[in-house]
């Protein structure tokens, strides 16, 4: 017999700040990944071929599921799809968002985002070694 039941989910304080940092992670490859996709024109094979040697030299890249950062270059690489297929179209008015940004919510508990400039530039660094730039 199913239910129809709604379930409310409520998550420990640590749990709460667990998912905010993994999100910020996942905003920081998305940014890093779209900044070489625009640079390099990477597809979504070479995107995903570029996470395990970051998540070697970026530690902090283990916190999140190796799924889920696989998700976050599907999404990236989708939306890219989407964005030329609507300029394609014609659509004067589409543009792509150059960043994702995080917009803090009211969770009532604070996160500590103090490893965010680490994250980037380290992981800036690894991307540039592993795909010099071409003159």
């Amino acid at each position: 017999m199913e239910s129809d039941d709604l379930v409310r989910i409520q998550p420990s304080k640590a749990a709460i700040a667990t998912l905010w940092q993994a999100s910020y992670i996942c905003r920081d490859v998305w940014n890093i990944l779209n900044d070489e996709k625009q640079r390099n024109g990477l597809g979504y094979y070479d995107l995903k071929k570029m996470l395990p040697e970051l998540k070697k030299d970026c530690s902090r890249l283990k916190e999140p599921c190796s799924q889920t950062l696989q998700e976050v270059v599907k999404s990236l690489t989708g939306a890219w799809k989407m964005y030329s297929t609507k300029k394609k179209q014609g659509n004067t008015e589409v543009r792509f968002r150059e960043h994702l940004m995080h917009r803090p919510y009211k969770t009532g508990t604070a996160i500590d985002n103090s490893q965010h400039g680490f994250l980037q530039s380290s992981c800036k660094k690894i991307i540039q070694k592993t795909f010099p730039r071409t003159v």
